[in-house]
């Protein structure tokens, strides 16, 4: 799994810029296990959203939690896709772009078109399916 300072990349233009503050693999599983453990428990997301800010100080501020909330929660809605699709047999996929999709999300679905294989899912790290970067929308839903 990449560390979230590789995937937390902007471009603006012909220009990318990493976030300085990045977590480490250990702290992105421990956010995780914490989403999970609250999740459980019925906390909805703004109760959780803070929990993240005092639980990790690189999330303290509010959009940072939410932005870390939101991408791990559509992460876990992919791999539940596609586990869904495996025990359906099934190893295509494709992606509900956005509305207001950005750039980044037409371009590797090539405009919604792009047919994603089970392998895809099984890729280490973030961005090679939804979510292709922070407070991504795309949804991916199983295909014949």
């Amino acid at each position: 799994m990449n560390t979230f300072k590789e995937y937390w990349k902007v471009q603006q233009g012909h220009e990318i810029f990493e976030k300085k503050a990045s977590l480490s693999q250990a702290e992105i599983l421990e956010i995780q296990k914490k989403i999970a453990e609250m999740q459980k428990k019925g906390f909805n997301s703004d109760r959780i959203i803070s929990a993240l800010q005092r639980f990790n100080g690189k999330l303290s501020e509010r959009y940072k939690a939410e932005r870390a909330y939101w991408t791990e929660v559509k992460s876990k809605d992919t791999e539940l896709i596609g586990e869904a699709g495996e025990e359906l047999d099934i190893s295509k996929y494709k992606v509900i772009l956005s509305p207001n999709a950005c750039p980044i999300c037409r371009e590797k679905t090539q405009q919604g078109s792009k047919v994603f294989k089970g392998a895809d899912l099984e890729k280490a790290g973030y961005g090679h399916v939804p979510p292709f970067h922070p407070n991504c929308y795309c949804i991916m839903y199983p295909v014949e």
